[in-house]
């Protein structure tokens, strides 16, 4: 028997980034749009083709995004803290 390769690359090019969520279609998470994050991680899923990315919310919530199907808006590097706003 054969094992498959499941390839999950991990992405850190985006890592440490300010992150504001524009839409989720999630219904039971408690973020709402503005609400806003820093970035852990990228990773993409080629198993089930989807783009993942992993944000420390302001706050504790634990969601991570869609690329493609969550609306969101990354800022520029040194933007989107709190002084921003």
């Amino acid at each position: 028997m054969t094992r498959g390769y499941i390839n999950m690359s991990l992405d850190r090019t985006l890592e440490g980034r300010r992150i504001e969520l524009m839409w989720c279609n999630d219904p039971h998470t408690k973020l709402r749009p503005g609400s806003r994050g820093t970035i852990k991680w990228e990773r993409f899923d080629d198993v089930w083709s989807e783009e993942h990315i992993a944000v420390a919310w302001d706050d504790g919530s634990n969601l991570n995004l869609l690329k493609g199907q969550d609306h969101y808006k990354v800022f520029p590097e040194g933007e989107g803290g709190e002084e921003d706003e």
